[in-house]
């Protein structure tokens, strides 16, 4: 298991995981899934799988350090 800490904030690979796919237009898109299979997030299509590759790693690395901002 996986377990990164930023001071009091514990971060813990909870299984989550992405699924590349190809849609009807043969562009590429991801899906979020939780450990139970429930889709978390669905994303943009992208023309080429590279572009969908790195947008996932964008966000597996880039989540770590974003902010929380409540707007209501």
């Amino acid at each position: 298991m996986l377990t990164i800490s930023f001071g009091k904030i514990l971060f813990k690979n909870n299984n989550m995981k992405f699924e590349i796919l190809k849609s009807k237009n043969k562009q590429f898109y991801f899906v979020l899934k939780a450990k139970n299979g429930e889709v978390v997030s669905t994303s943009e299509t992208y023309k080429s799988k590279q572009a969908c590759k790195k947008t996932i790693r964008l966000i597996k690395y880039g989540s770590f350090l974003s902010k929380t901002i409540d707007l209501t």
